[in-house]
């Protein structure tokens, strides 16, 4: 039977020091092909850099041309006329440009080639990275993607809300985009040398249609946009791809904001909630939000014209912001029907239009809608079709979107047979869990008097790791990660998440 793996988590740059010379640059992969895939190199120093590559470990018997990579300028290459359905190796061949030494060897590293029809493979998503702001902790970011590293996915998906902080919207400058920007290459880095990386853009990336108009091209959704393209390699429309075809003004050219593949059995779609809202203001709300005829037109197409077993919608939120999965699928043009739940308003507020989108998705078979936003994981299924929302990447507590959002939820845990979910999450004060983040050791304290019947360390995939009745758990021998404690009286049970950080 094949399958697809997929990877939720709650979710180094590359560090090489030449025998001559001490340099850092970060790699990362983009728009993987049947035949192609984009490399964007970074480098704090003005460098010569080719590519070697072959199909088996260790041999490359193919190179690129030699190229300059200024200093700090990300330099985007295609290794091109490559076989589908293939694993290549590679490495970076790098020394100071205007040297005569010899070219050093950076360490090697992977990528697949666009699989076959009834192909088995992994791809992993996060979302809502937020290191701009408070919300996000770097060192729980980091073992997001050490554990995305080790699923050997094909590539990752981000949800939005990555480098984004429009909080400031009116004020920010081009050099603090750029930073923002820049600042997630030494992260990403680490393992985006080897799993090429698709964004999908979020409500704080400043890229909204509200901004693009206001005093161009000194604004942030202008600034935004050329800094992510100058960053980070994603599609646009051409022989593989799908995608919008605008040219936009300003030196932004195509967005790169919306596009679609076939990899496998299935089908990858990745919308845009803000390019084109049908009302401009700051906040919109209801029929404000929109796709836009033209993405609308383009999704539509797409949907009815695909074939594949799997089809995959990913965006960062329904309509763009709100809360929930299934509770907004239902309303304005994502669900045809105005706030009361009854009055049908789509044929009015969309005249032209079809249908709405998640009509769409069930009348073309899709499989799951995944969004981020609300910094939470909830599992929801409405008319077949899966929500899926993706909890933060970088989040050490889990508590903000589970105090702000879970009620817009029906469920927060994965459904199946082959696993134990968690079962609620809901929290008795007065158990306690310490030290959280833990080593070695976790301590569960208890009301007095009770003692606990069992307690079940779960994964974030709803598997039982360990159980015990001792109020002291060893977890010496588990991995770093995200985990829940399930603990169970005859009186009560409760849900702690804990984190092991060594």
């Amino acid at each position: 039977m094949r399958f697809v793996k997929i990877t939720a988590l709650l979710s180094v740059s590359c560090l090489f020091c030449s025998s001559l010379f001490a340099q850092t640059y970060t790699e990362i992969l983009g728009r993987p092909t049947e035949s192609s895939v984009t490399i964007s190199i970074l480098s704090d120093k003005k460098t010569e850099v080719f590519w070697e590559y072959g199909i088996t470990p260790g041999v490359y018997n193919f190179s690129t041309a030699i190229f300059i990579a200024a200093k700090d300028t990300a330099l985007e290459v295609d290794f091109t006329g490559l076989s589908a359905n293939t694993k290549y190796y590679y490495r970076t061949r790098y020394r100071l440009s205007g040297s005569t030494a010899l070219f050093d060897a950076g360490a090697e590293h992977t990528f697949h080639t666009q699989r076959a029809p009834e192909s088995s493979f992994t791809f992993t998503i996060e979302s809502d990275e937020h290191l701009y702001d408070k919300k996000g902790v770097r060192s729980i970011y980091q073992i997001a993607l050490v554990n995305q590293a080790k699923d050997n996915p094909d590539f990752m998906f981000s949800l939005g809300d990555i480098f984004g902080d429009d909080h400031q919207a009116a004020t920010v400058t081009s050099e603090e985009m750029d930073a923002l920007h820049k600042d997630y290459r030494q992260y990403l880095g680490k393992i985006c040398h080897s799993v090429p990386l698709f964004i999908c853009l979020g409500n704080h990336e400043g890229e909204k249609d509200y901004y693009l108009p206001q005093n161009p091209p000194n604004n942030i959704a202008i600034y935004a946009t050329l800094w992510r393209k100058f960053y980070y390699p994603n599609p646009f429309p051409n022989t593989f791809y799908s995608g919008n075809p605008d040219i936009e003004p300003y030196g932004m050219g195509q967005p790169e904001n919306y596009y679609s593949w076939k990899w496998g059995d299935a089908l990858f779609v990745v919308l845009d909630m803000y390019r084109d809202q049908c009302d401009t203001s700051a906040k919109p709300k209801n029929w404000d939000w929109s796709l836009g005829l033209p993405q609308y037109t383009w999704l539509k197409n797409t949907l009815e014209n695909s074939a594949e077993k799997y089809k995959f919608v990913f965006a960062h939120h329904t309509r763009g912001e709100g809360r929930g999965g299934i509770t907004t699928a239902n309303y304005f043009e994502w669900g045809g029907y105005e706030a009361d739940g009854v009055t049908w308003g789509f044929s009015t507020k969309r005249p032209g239009w079809a249908k709405p989108i998640h009509q769409l998705f069930v009348d073309n078979g899709v499989n799951i809608f995944f969004q981020g936003h609300d910094h939470l994981f909830a599992h929801e299924v409405l008319d077949g079709v899966v929500y899926q929302e993706v909890p933060m990447s970088s989040d050490s507590t889990y508590t903000l979107g589970m105090l702000a959002n879970a009620g817009a939820y029906v469920s927060d845990t994965v459904e199946g047979t082959a696993t134990q979910g968690v079962v609620s999450h809901d929290e008795t004060p007065a158990v306690n869990v310490y030290p959280n983040p833990a080593n070695d050791k976790i301590i569960v304290e208890l009301p007095e008097g009770i003692k606990p019947v069992q307690i079940s360390l779960i994964n974030a995939m709803g598997q039982i790791l360990l159980q015990t009745q001792s109020n002291t758990i060893d977890v010496g021998s588990i991995q770093n990660g995200i985990y829940f404690l399930n603990i169970r009286s005859n009186s009560f049970e409760a849900n702690k998440k804990v984190i092991l950080s060594r």
